[in-house]
C-alpha cells in the first residue's frame, strides 16, 4: 500500500480505534508503524504527548471588537492566528486587563476564569470563554459580614440587606496580596496572603461569583492553618480543599520561613485537618509551587525556597515531584448524615463521583517520583514512611511559577523560571528550552516531552480547555507587576505537509 493510500485508509478509522490498536503494541511497534504514513506519525504524536504541533498564539489586548479567530464559527486557519481581547469600559480610566502582579489567583469555573483584586474596593475581574469576542469583565465586589438565611432571595431584598448590614469596610476587610484560589462548589475560596504592611493572614473569604459578594468564613474548627502567604489551594472532589505550604513569619519577628504543612478544609463542616505522618515523610517546605489534583492525586513540583543557611528567596532544590492519593473508596451515605456528631461528619466528605473523601487521610502516603536525573539503585524505591519511585525520559529541572495542567491522564508541567537558567551552556545555540513543556506518563513512570513553538520565558498558570486549547496567563521575564498580563494559548499548528 502506498504512502498516500495508507494516509486515506487510516483516516477513515476513528481516533479511538488507533489508540485502542497502540494499547496492544510495545512503544518500538508504535513508531514502526507510526512512520508508515504522515497520519499515523500525528496521532502517534498525540497519543503520546497530547499534541503534534503545538503552538503559542499571544492575545492582544486592544479597544476594538473583534470576532475571536479560533471560535467555532470562523473555520479559516489559514492566516497567523491571534486572538484580540476587547475592552468594555471605554471612557474609563481603567487598566484593559488585570496587572502581572495577580496572575496566580486566577480560577476557572463554569466557563468563566475569574481574577480577584483584593484592593481597598475588591474588584474582580472575569474573562468567559463561551463569548466569541473575548473580553475582560471588570465587576466590583460586596463585602458583607453575615450568612443569608435564605440564598434564594430575591436581588432587590439582597441589596437592602447589603446597605443594612454592611460592615466598616476599613475595620473588617483589609487589602491582600499573594493569597490563593480554588474554585469549588459553585464558590470560589480565598485563604491567606499578606497585608499591605507585609504581614500575612490567615483569613478565609468566600465568594459568590454570581452575587459578586465576599464573605468572611466564619466559624471554622480543627487544625486551622496559621496566616500565610504564596500557599496553594486545590479542589478535592466537591466538598473538600487541600492547602500545603507558603511562607509564614515565625513567633514575635519579622524573619519568614516556609512551611510544609498540609490541611484538607471541608467546606460542609467548616473543618480543618492537618496531615501528620510519623516518619516526616512529606515534601520540603516551599512556597511558590506548582500543583494540581487529578483523578484524586494530588501532585506537586517546585516553588521557591528559604533555609537557614540561604535567608534569601530562591528557586527550590527539588525538581522531584511528590504525589499524594486522596482515599476515595466507596461508602454508603447515610440517611440522616446531618445529625453525625462533628468528630463523625469531619472524617469524610462527598467526592465528585458521590464516593466519600477521608478528610483525616492519616493512613495515606506521600509519594516520592524521582527526577530522571535523580534516580537511585531500586534497592531504594521504597523509602521509609512512604513509597519512592524512579522515572525515565527528559529531565524536568528545578523550577518556579511553572503551570501544571492536565493532558489528558498525564501531568504537564510548562514554563517558569529555571534555577540553572536553562543549562543554556550546555544548549545548542537559537534553541528556547522554555518552549519545552514536560510530560509526566504515571502509568509508565516515564518524562516525555513536546516543544511549544514561540512560548515565551514566563512564569504562568494554565487551564487546559480541552478542544479550544490551552489558555495560558502569566508575567513574562523582565515585566514589572505592573505591567499587564501576558496571556495567550496554545493550540494545534497545521503544517503544509
Amino acid at each position: 500500500m502506498s504512502s498516500t493510500s495508507a494516509n486515506f485508509f487510516y483516516k477513515l478509522l476513528p481516533i479511538e480505534a488507533l489508540y485502542y490498536i497502540f494499547e496492544y503494541m510495545t512503544e518500538k511497534d508504535q513508531l514502526n508503524f507510526a512512520l508508515t504514513c504522515s497520519w499515523l506519525y500525528r496521532v502517534f504524536r498525540i497519543y503520546h504527548v497530547g499534541y503534534a504541533l503545538p503552538k503559542w498564539h499571544p492575545i492582544n489586548i486592544t479597544d476594538d471588537t473583534i470576532d475571536n479567530p479560533f471560535s467555532p464559527s470562523n473555520e479559516d486557519f489559514s492566516h497567523e492566528p491571534t486572538d484580540i481581547i476587547s475592552h468594555p469600559f471605554e471612557g474609563e480610566n481603567v487598566p484593559n486587563a488585570p496587572p502581572a502582579a495577580n496572575y496566580r489567583d486566577g480560577v476557572f469555573l463554569n466557563g468563566k476564569l475569574y481574577l480577584m483584586i483584593f484592593e481597598e474596593s475588591p474588584i474582580c475581574w472575569i474573562l468567559d470563554f463561551e463569548v466569541i469576542s473575548l473580553s475582560w469583565k471588570r465587576e466590583s465586589v460586596t463585602f458583607v459580614e453575615f450568612e443569608s438565611d435564605d440564598d434564594n432571595e430575591s436581588s432587590d431584598n439582597v441589596e437592602i440587606k447589603k446597605l443594612e448590614l454592611v460592615p466598616d469596610m476599613e475595620t473588617h476587610y483589609q487589602p491582600l496580596r499573594s493569597t490563593a484560589a480554588v474554585a469549588i462548589s459553585s464558590m470560589i475560596y480565598f485563604f491567606g496572603g499578606e497585608s499591605l504592611t507585609r504581614e500575612p493572614t490567615g483569613i478565609l473569604y468566600v465568594l459568590d461569583p454570581i452575587k459578586m459578594v465576599l464573605k468572611k468564613v466564619m466559624g471554622q474548627r480543627g487544625d486551622i492553618p496559621s496566616a500565610r502567604k504564596m500557599h496553594s489551594l486545590n479542589a478535592v472532589g466537591t466538598q473538600c480543599i487541600a492547602l500545603f505550604g507558603g511562607r509564614c513569619l515565625m513567633n514575635d519577628t519579622p524573619r519568614e520561613y516556609d512551611t510544609k504543612e498540609f490541611h484538607v478544609y471541608d467546606i460542609s463542616t467548616k473543618i480543618w485537618t492537618m496531615y501528620r505522618d510519623s516518619y516526616d515523610h512529606v515534601p520540603y517546605a516551599r512556597s511558590l509551587h506548582s500543583t494540581i489534583i487529578i483523578d484524586y492525586n494530588f501532585y506537586i513540583y517546585g516553588g521557591q525556597q528559604i533555609t537557614s543557611s540561604t535567608p534569601e528567596s530562591r528557586i527550590h532544590d527539588d525538581d522531584d515531584l511528590w504525589c499524594f492519593t486522596f482515599n476515595s473508596s466507596q461508602q454508603e451515605d447515610s440517611t440522616d448524615e446531618e445529625q453525625n456528631t462533628p468528630e463523625e461528619s469531619s472524617t469524610s466528605s462527598k467526592g465528585s463521583n458521590g464516593s466519600r473523601i477521608s478528610s483525616s487521610f492519616q493512613q495515606e502516603k506521600w509519594q516520592k517520583i524521582f527526577s530522571p536525573r535523580n534516580n537511585t539503585s531500586p534497592a531504594f524505591s521504597s523509602g521509609l514512611g512512604g513509597e519512592w519511585h524512579t522515572t525515565t525520559g527528559n529531565n524536568v529541572g528545578r523550577r518556579c511559577g511553572a503551570a501544571m495542567f492536565s493532558v489528558g491522564k498525564r501531568v504537564a508541567v510548562l514554563g517558569g523560571f529555571e534555577r540553572d537558567n536553562w543549562n543554556r551552556d550546555e544548549e545548542e545555540e537559537n534553541t528556547n528550552p522554555w518552549e519545552l513543556c514536560k510530560l509526566y506518563l504515571p502509568d509508565r513512570k516515564r518524562w516525555d516531552q513536546v516543544k511549544i513553538t514561540g512560548f515565551p520565558e514566563m512564569e504562568c498558570i494554565a487551564i487546559n480547555l480541552e478542544h479550544n486549547g490551552v489558555f495560558v496567563m502569566g508575567r513574562k521575564r523582565g515585566d514589572t507587576e505592573e505591567q499587564g498580563i501576558t496571556m495567550g494559548w496554545i493550540r494545534e499548528g497545521f503544517s503544509s505537509g
